[in-house]
Parts: C-alpha cells; structure tokens; sequence
C-alpha cells in the first residue's frame, strides 16, 4: 500500500505539485492514489477541475498515513546509521613514541563509536601486519614493505636538545647522532 502520493497531493493541493516532488507523472500519481481509494474501500479525496480537497475519510486517512511515512523514514535513518557506523575490533600497533598523541587521537574515535572497541599494541618491532593480526599501524617514516597501503596522517620534526649543563662540559655537536 503506497501511502506517499496521497500524502504529497494533500500537503501540497494538487496531483501536478505532487508528482513534481515525486518525480513521477501527474498520472502516475492520480493511478497510485485511486489503487489506494480502492484498496481502502472510501473516497479519500474530492476532484474537480480546479481543485483537489480532503473527504472526511481523507483527512482521518492522512493524518495515519503521516505519522506511517514519518516512522518508515526513522527506519531508513536508524538503517543508514547502523550500515555507516564502525563496530567491532580493531587492533592497532605504534611506535611507543606515538602514544601520546596516538592516546588522544583513539579517545575521540571511540567517543564518536562506542561500538568499536580498540587493542593498541605499542611496539617498535616491525612484523607482518597480516601475521600478527593488526589492522592498522602508525609508523613514522614511508613502509618498507611494498604490499601495505601508507597514508600521511600528520608530519613531525626532529629537534635535538640538551641540557645547559651537558653543553657546557661535553665538546661541541658536529651533527645529531
């Protein structure tokens, strides 16, 4: 039972306005509501040839009708949510020296998803990601294995520091090593 081209025509006055918004022929939507007149048994709108009015009938119709539409659209919502929302484990493995921003980072990924759950394995030892399982790993540095798929996910810089003391008694820098 196709509700939505009675719907349209009595919200917006007219079988024309209403196939414009469906994208359908006028025809196409006076068929539909005239299938859903018979289905129903009653007369739910009045036609002339210059305008279109709500029966008795219709109007009790389309205030059910409404309230059908609106809860099929919450079910193609809460649909659309539940495919594009993540869930499930995900293992992830990082240099140590990332834990900090890498913390951060994941704490705000599982407040957007709380059905994910994450495993962080902080390592620098390089493995076969497919071997230990790991669905993602934060690397600094291009991967040195051709099969894996790297994407820039921020840049960093090296400084050198030290203390005022070790400059003081050790000689001169000639390079960062």
């Amino acid at each position: 039972m196709n509700v939505e081209p009675f719907v349209r025509v009595a919200e917006l006055g007219g079988f024309t306005a209403a196939a414009r918004r469906l994208g359908v022929t006028p025809a196409a939507v006076s068929k539909a509501v005239a299938r859903l007149e018979e289905q129903l048994g009653v007369r739910l709108l009045e036609r002339t040839s210059r305008s279109v009015t709500l029966t008795p009938e219709g109007e009790v119709w389309l205030e059910h009708a409404r309230r059908a539409l609106d809860t099929l659209q919450a079910g193609r919502q809460r649909l659309a949510e539940a495919g594009a929302m993540p869930r499930g484990e995900v293992r992830v493995t990082a240099s140590p020296v990332l834990g900090g921003v890498l913390g951060v980072a994941l704490s705000g990924l599982v407040e957007r998803y709380p059905d994910l759950q994450l495993s962080v394995l902080f390592s620098d030892r390089l493995e076969s990601l497919a071997a230990a399982d790991i669905d993602i790993a934060v690397r600094l540095g291009s991967p040195a294995d051709s099969a894996l798929i790297g994407t820039r996910v921020g840049a960093t810089r090296r400084v050198t520091v030290a203390t005022p003391g070790y400059l003081a008694a050790a000689p001169p820098l000639d390079s960062p090593a």
